[in-house]
């Protein structure tokens, strides 16, 4: 366990993790289920309307996991697991997504008065926006999607209310009891013009050429988005006039948007897909042949200049890419050789640093975010563990036992053991330097605290770092922190989109 964190104990009467069981009817769009598995990183159907019932568990035992069973746990009194909670899903699932800043998009939007963009700042932390991707079995019904919604408040009462005031309320003063704690979410089907849904405030599609696999925001000017297709092409959309009409209250859901550009050279599909943080139109982009290409915006502003005859190259298929968050031209790449590598962007010849992650696929990798703990890396591989890196000692090991391939085999600071099927998506907490969030293919989503140790009340055969589980949602795709509301969390899977914040966040 990484000791740069201030170590601290699960509150007291409060177990240092907390079950969330939402148990789910027949899953989606059973037709298409074969064509999702058939997907790399798959995402599933959808089907009829379910309802969910959300249990706080004490852990009695841990029988919760065993293999087909679900048990429901005991409700305690003032047993509030979530402070919000939205479920909602599209017409056909999605792989991935992207969450855009509530500051960025108000900056980058126009035809906004000034009464209704003070109103909507005042409301900054109540709003999710995200731009997604679907995937269909048939590839000329697939859409790029804005949506913007509201998770609503959940009462232990036995209802949910909408969210009238800051998400920052958290104040169990205001916490109604109810009679056994369960409440109950019903879902409202979104039809292919996105009519009769109130989980949804606003909803607006564009055509997009193939599935999407995976969907990012450019973080410098959100009016940029960019998209890897199935068909192996890259696509970059303006949006700026799409984020407009997002704001207002009516207006056409279905729109005419056509790429600003695409690129072709990628001989195979791919999922990685990354942004540069640092230099606007910066984009790196990576298939399942191990080739990542470098995208640079011309200075006109009107092509991308790619490295196309010299991309940097993985031996095995690159599943993600991530760039650092503080030095500007680094950034690192993960692959089904096993491998982890570091990059600079101004040398493709070779990898800066090339370690051996995992004995299996890597399939997603993030790079913490907080500047005092940049020198961490998460990386979650198809064998469900879990492990955290130390950047700076993989450095000197790197500098001073280099092998004769240029692999080195460092031992993770943190190696988190516990999910039981590939790990899907990582992603660090944006304030918490010691809190991450991981998706696994056993449907089951885990926050994890670093800086928990063991209090010696927990008698659970648990890890001691295992802070909250999320239960409820089919073949898990894509987690995300939220950037502006503190400890919401964001995720797509087979089963549709949840948006809640677990209250120990």
């Amino acid at each position: 366990m990484p000791t740069m964190f201030r170590r601290k104990h699960a509150p007291p009467g409060y177990l240092a993790i907390t079950i969330a069981f939402v148990f789910l009817g027949h899953h989606y769009y059973q037709n298409n289920h074969d064509h999702y598995h058939r997907r790399h990183r798959h995402a599933g159907g959808s089907g009829r309307r379910i309802r969910r019932r959300i249990h706080q568990s004490l852990l009695g035992s841990s029988s919760f996991l065993e293999e087909g069973k679900n048990t429901e746990a005991v409700i305690p009194s003032r047993g509030r697991i979530y402070s919000n909670f939205r479920a909602f899903r599209l017409d056909w699932p999605c792989l991935s997504f992207d969450l855009f800043r509530n500051k960025g998009v108000l900056n980058t939007t126009c035809n906004i008065g000034e009464r209704d963009s003070r109103r909507e700042m005042s409301q900054i932390g109540g709003w999710i926006r995200l731009i997604t991707g679907t995937n269909s079995v048939r590839a000329n019904e697939n859409s790029l999607v804005l949506i913007k919604t509201r998770p609503t408040r959940v009462r232990c009462s036995g209802h949910v209310e909408a969210e009238s005031e800051s998400l920052g309320d958290t104040d169990d003063n205001n916490i109604n009891d109810g009679e056994d704690g369960n409440i109950d979410f019903s879902e409202k089907k979104i039809d292919e013009e996105g009519h009769e849904s109130s989980e949804i405030e606003r909803m607006l599609r564009w055509r997009h050429e193939g599935t999407v696999n995976r969907v990012r925001i450019n973080p410098m000017d959100p009016s940029l988005v960019a998209s890897m297709s199935e068909n192996g092409k890259v696509y970059v959309f303006n949006i700026q006039r799409a984020l407009s009409n997002l704001e207002k209250a009516n207006g056409p859901e279905m729109l005419s948007l056509r790429p600003v550009f695409e690129f072709c050279g990628h001989e195979s599909e791919g999922y990685a897909l990354a942004w540069s943080p640092h230099h606007n139109g910066t984009l790196l982009t990576g298939d399942i042949r191990g080739n990542v290409y470098l995208w640079r915006v011309d200075i006109s502003g009107e092509y991308w200049r790619i490295n196309e005859q010299n991309p940097f190259r993985h031996h095995g298929s690159v599943e993600d890419i991530v760039w650092s968050p503080v030095e500007p031209y680094v950034f690192a790449t993960a692959a089904t050789d096993g491998m982890v590598r570091i990059w600079d962007v101004r040398d493709t010849t070779r990898p800066k640093i090339t370690f051996k992650a995992h004995d299996d696929h890597v399939n997603v990798i993030s790079w913490n975010r907080i500047r005092q703990s940049s020198h961490l890396l998460a990386s979650g591989s198809e064998d469900g563990l879990i492990h955290v890196w130390d950047l700076r000692e993989i450095g000197m090991m790197a500098q001073s036992q280099k092998q004769k391939d240029g692999v080195i085999a460092p031992k993770p600071i943190a190696s988190l053991i516990f999910h039981r099927g590939p790990i899907t998506s990582v992603d660090w907490h944006p304030s918490e330097e010691a809190v991450l969030i991981a998706a696994s293919e056993d449907h089951l989503l885990s926050v994890w605290d670093l800086s928990l140790e063991e209090d010696g009340q927990n008698r659970q055969e648990l890890p001691a770092s295992l802070y909250f589980l999320h239960q409820g949602q089919q073949q898990l795709k894509e987690i995300m922190f939220s950037p502006d509301v503190q400890g919401m969390i964001v995720s797509t899977a087979e089963t549709g989109f949840n948006v809640f914040r677990p209250v120990n966040l």
